[in-house]
């Protein structure tokens, strides 16, 4: 038997196919983690529109929390207040899921008296 320093074809074909396979699980991982980004980014700025209500609600006063809606960051939000002390807020939040349906989050705030509003 002759000892030939060359490669065989069915090396070849192996690292190929192992090639393939670690690049396929590459590009999947990184479709997941481009979509994770988007969901992230997303979803900072519903936070960051959720915060800018609250806070224009918190500097309306106490005596002036009514219900109401407005577009804030590009999110339709709507809310309803209930109670006389503490007043409820109910804020909703509606964007768009990946199906280009619409969702809804709900958050729930209590405000107390007029007094403790102040910083």
């Amino acid at each position: 038997m002759r000892n030939e320093g060359g490669v065989a074809l069915v090396e070849i074909l192996v690292s190929i196919i192992i090639l393939a396979v670690a690049l396929l699980s590459l590009a999947s991982a990184s479709g997941h983690a481009a979509q994770q980004i988007y969901h992230s980014r997303r979803e900072l700025r519903m936070w960051s529109a959720v915060q800018s209500q609250v806070d224009s609600l918190r500097a309306a006063g106490f005596n002036n929390l009514v219900a109401g809606s407005a577009t804030v960051e590009g999110y339709p939000v709507s809310w309803t207040v209930t109670g006389t002390d503490p007043k409820t807020v109910t804020l909703d939040i509606y964007y768009a899921d990946a199906q280009g349906g619409t969702r809804t989050r709900d958050f729930t705030l209590t405000f107390p008296a007029a007094d403790t509003l102040q910083d």
